[in-house]
């Protein structure tokens, strides 16, 4: 290939001819689905020559090889060179051109193009030997033989042998799933990964839990609040019509009529019970208590193993919280569930009006429990340890905040964490405190009198906040709490960190969008707290996009950044800021631009650019076919992304909060 002309030039005295270099054979070989090599013959003839290559995934090119043996002496015979590309894009274009630079100034070759291939996967053998054996009436243990030398394994299950579910990513041979529901046939299959390339799956196995040891329950009792039959006795034939006819019992089971309601100045009480139920029979809407008393409508006291629910709660005026669990400071009341309830209308004005009151509890259970319009906190958890709040709605909260807006009048959250709240597990909540004219306060925060240990794991929920909310979570006494797979729907800041007494906080695989912070690491200043910034943090695979002020503002803190997203939408939001001489290790994030980043810098191995979501504007912030995320992390020792899907898919973690698959 001759790129060049002969070119003349006259001297003073006499005509010698000069000729500009020239290039021939030009060929790309050994093409494979990551690298290839261009080589070619350079004849320099009278100049002194600089060869390249230059490529990349588009005609913009971007990237450059020189070959070993450049520059050239002049010369009249043709040199051969070559450079071999590596890390390129398998099944994937990529654009080419050789650049040849004497004194006379740079001349180019035409952009050419070649493929890669696909990758070629190696074939992995399947796991065989499936065996899966019932334990128990929750657990079924599962082994198999491994072919591969693997370095895990997945495991999926299904409740028909169609529809299957990753369960778990075990690196050894076996694995025992728990929490299963009693007398239900599960199937399960297997399938071995070796470097991040996955085998076929095994053949099915499959098994039935055993039938569930109950605790022993008298025949059930029930409740009709519309018979106004005589003789009521309590069977399903004729049934009480009112609590007044009932004294509750330990290990009895209680069923009130579905479309039914009461309504009362008393509380429904337990007292000291255990192996209580109280759910519903029949078809229609689910029964409701309306409320009209002044302390709480349902109120556990010194309760265990204790299962309320499948009905609703209707407070008012004068309500102090809508359902209440105590124990005491020498015995816990524990292992105790209130389930698929709404919760709705407290406004007790001596600094009350919960939807969830607890105090002294292990172990309790809301699920799938809704909370909407109290005066105070949607829960106040004090003295609960092992707490969980799995499912439901958080709605108009602190409405006290429209009468008077001073705190110490209007001073509720979504939920409060108080006292000894170690082993704290909230998931798939949506707190919305977006409702206009109230404010102050967080959606979650974590507050004690000095213990700084307390851990546990927020989840899989949806923050909204509107201008006044100080900040969706706000982690004060902890230690190790882990933050993951939420969204941060604005106004305000998403989740705050207090200084010393906050640490080694896990944050990953979160959407933080349209709000003015992202997370804040601050440092304490007060003398009854740990002087000094948040140290041992760790933020991973976040998501910040159109956040406003900052994505990430550290007072001093210890911060370890890497895989997150920052996008801006028409703002000035900085990545990271700086404040007051953070430790930072900043790695493998993507920036819209490098302005983004803010005064650390991009850190090592940053992606620039348009990070390539499928739509932002419509918050679907998973990653195109082209997305320069793809394959561009690092291995943080985290195995799943927001979807579940396991990590990483390719032969690195995406960047970002979702693998591309």
């Amino acid at each position: 290939m001759n790129i060049v002309a002969r070119k003349r030039r006259r001297l003073a005295a006499s005509a010698i001819v000069e000729v500009l270099p020239t290039l021939s054979g030009i060929e790309v070989t050994g093409i494979t689905d990551v690298s290839a090599t261009i080589s070619g013959f350079i004849t320099a003839n009278s100049y002194s020559a600089d060869v390249k290559v230059e490529y990349g995934a588009t005609a913009s090119l971007g990237s450059e090889m020189v070959p070993d043996n450049s520059p050239f002496a002049p010369s009249e015979d043709a040199v051969a060179f070559s450079v071999e590309l590596s890390g390129l894009m398998p099944d994937s274009a990529v654009f080419y051109r050789i650049v040849v630079t004497t004194s006379e100034g740079p001349v180019a070759t035409d952009i050419l193009q070649f493929n890669t291939l696909e990758p070629e996967i190696p074939v992995i053998p399947a796991p065989t030997d499936l065996t899966a054996t019932a334990e128990s009436d929750t657990e079924i243990s599962l082994l198999w033989t491994d072919n591969a030398e693997s370095d895990s394994f997945t495991v999926q299950r299904s409740l028909n042998g169609t529809d299957w579910t990753d369960i778990a990513t075990p690196i050894a041979p076996g694995w025992t799933d728990e929490e299963l529901t009693p007398e239900t046939l599960h199937y399960y299959r297997v399938k071995s990964v070796v470097d991040g390339i996955s085998s076929e799956y095994s053949e099915t196995a499959s098994a039935t839990t055993e039938t569930a040891e109950e605790p022993p329950v008298d025949e059930a009792v029930y409740i009709d609040f519309g018979n106004s039959a005589s003789g009521r006795d309590g069977s399903i034939a004729n049934p009480f019509n009112s609590w007044a006819e009932i004294t509750l019992t330990s290990n009895t089971e209680y069923r009130i009529k579905a479309g039914t309601s009461w309504t009362s100045s008393s509380s429904l009480t337990l007292n000291g019970l255990t192996n209580v139920v109280i759910t519903i029979y029949g078809s229609g809407d689910q029964p409701e208590f309306n409320y009209t008393g002044s302390s709480h409508a349902v109120n556990l006291v010194d309760c265990h193993s204790c299962d309320l629910g499948f009905f609703d709660v209707n407070g008012g005026t004068g309500t102090a919280s809508l359902f209440r669990c105590v124990g005491n400071s020498g015995a816990y009341a524990s292992g105790n569930v209130l389930r698929s309830s709404n919760l709705y209308n407290a406004h007790n004005s001596s600094n009350a009006g919960f939807g969830v009151f607890t105090d002294y509890t292990d172990n309790l259970r809301c699920i799938a429990v809704s909370v909407d319009n109290v005066a105070l906190d949607g829960g106040y958890l004090t003295r609960s340890t092992n707490f969980s709040w799995i499912g439901g709605t958080l709605t108009r909260m602190n409405q006290r905040y429209l009468e008077n807006t001073n705190e110490t009048a209007s001073n509720g959250d979504g939920i409060q964490l108080d006292g000894n709240y170690d082993g704290f597990h909230i998931s798939g909540l949506t707190i919305d405190r977006s409702d206009s004219g109230t404010g102050n306060k967080f959606c979650i925060i974590c507050n004690n009198a000095g213990v700084n240990t307390y851990t546990g794991i927020i989840e899989g929920c949806i923050f909204k906040t509107n201008s006044n909310v100080v900040t969706a979570i706000h982690l004060h006494r902890t230690n190790g709490v882990i933050v993951r797979y939420n969204r941060f729907e604005g106004a305000t800041q998403g989740i705050s960190l207090q200084g010393a007494s906050c640490t080694n906080t896990l944050i990953h695989h979160n959407l933080f969008y349209d709000c003015t912070t992202g997370i804040r690491v601050l440092r304490n200043y007060s003398a009854n707290t740990p002087n000094g910034p948040s140290t041992g943090n760790k933020f991973f695979n976040n998501v910040f996009y159109h956040v406003t002020s900052y994505h990430i503002w550290s007072e001093g803190g210890e911060i370890e950044t890497r895989n997150n997203i920052h996008m801006r939408n028409g703002d000035t939001g900085v990545a990271l800021f700086d404040y007051a001489g953070s430790t930072l290790t900043i790695s493998n994030n993507c920036y819209g631009t490098e302005a983004t980043a803010g005064t650390p810098g991009t850190g090592t191995n940053p992606q620039i650019g348009d990070p390539g979501f499928v739509d932002a504007a419509n918050k679907n912030f998973h990653l195109q076919l082209t997305s320069i995320c793809r394959n561009a992390g690092i291995d943080v020792g985290i195995d799943e992304d927001i979807d579940g899907v396991s990590i990483p898919q390719e032969a690195n973690p995406a960047i970002g909060a979702y693998e591309y698959i």
